[in-house]
């Protein structure tokens, strides 16, 4: 998580965190800002090398696996809180010996430094309970892979209210304002040709398949994890800072720096144009 130079002191050319503090700064110049986090998914193993042997057993959305793995979890929690990371939410997934955690929202570059943060924390401390994780969109063929969804909000700033989130209190597609729907329609618009940089390896496509979780189709919808792009309200109460743009084909092989800022970039082109969006899917889309 560093800023790249050339010789002449000039920002480097292929530099994603610039590219994405660039594209923060387009918004900004708009009075628009965005918040964002990235859910982390991997798998634990007790293999070595090439070899995959889950480290616990127990069903997803389960205290068993939290059992067999207390000490390993223990550990990881406190190196994360001591970095100052912010954990809202640990449980263990679908896939064998999986396990995801989500983090509080921040600006983007924020966001993407976090991410780095965190993977590097997950690995540090596997290693010293003598454990492998892995972050690959796709560990076992025939397994469920691991993704990297990323949720956005995006929020204009009122010189008199101060900022105020534009996915709530609007007349707009599920309470949605016009900036906010504008965003989505141009993220769903670009999502083909944002699978290149949010999804960007082999292995990517064996996790991107349909009623798998991963978003396999390019469709938006209210709370449907089967679509490219879930939104959710957030519950009654909290829906005016909580109501976000989840974004589920993006996977652990992506740039954070580069994703974000292709996400923002094709937010910004959906307002520019005054995008609308489609009518939302309702069900599994295959």
């Amino acid at each position: 998580p560093a800023e790249r130079f050339s010789q002449d002191g000039t920002a480097h050319p292929i530099d994603a965190r610039w590219l994405l503090h660039r594209e923060v700064g387009r918004l900004a110049e708009q009075g628009l800002s965005v918040r964002a986090a990235f859910e982390v998914e991997w798998t634990v193993s007790e293999g070595d090398g090439e070899d995959f042997t889950p480290a616990c057993n127990g069903p997803a959305y389960g205290m068993t696996r939290v059992a067999e793995l207390s000490d390993y979890i223990r550990d990881l929690l406190r190196a994360l809180d001591e970095s100052g990371v912010t954990v809202v939410q640990f449980h263990p997934e679908y896939a064998a010996g999986q396990l995801e955690l989500s983090v509080a929202p921040e600006d983007p570059v924020g966001a993407a430094d976090t991410l780095v943060l965190v993977r590097e924390t997950i690995r540090s401390v596997s290693f010293s309970h003598d454990l492998v994780a892995s972050f690959s969109p796709k560990v076992l063929a025939d397994g469920v892979g691991n993704g990297g969804h990323v949720h956005l909000s995006l929020w204009r700033d009122d010189p008199a209210e101060g900022p105020y989130n534009t996915m709530a209190g609007g007349e707009g597609p599920f309470g949605m304002r016009a900036p906010g729907e504008a965003f989505t329609a141009g993220i769903l618009e670009r999502m083909p040709s944002l699978m290149a940089v949010g999804a960007p390896s082999v292995a990517s496509y064996l996790r991107l398949i349909p009623s798998h979780w991963a978003g396999a189709f390019a469709c938006w919808g209210l709370e449907n994890r089967e679509a490219a792009l879930r939104f959710v309200t957030g519950p009654v109460g909290s829906r005016s800072h909580a109501a976000n743009l989840e974004v589920k084909s993006f996977d652990g092989s992506a740039n954070p720096y580069l994703a974000l800022a292709a996400l923002l970039a094709a937010g910004r082109s959906g307002i520019a144009t005054e995008s609308t969006l489609p009518a939302p899917v309702d069900a599994d889309p295959a």
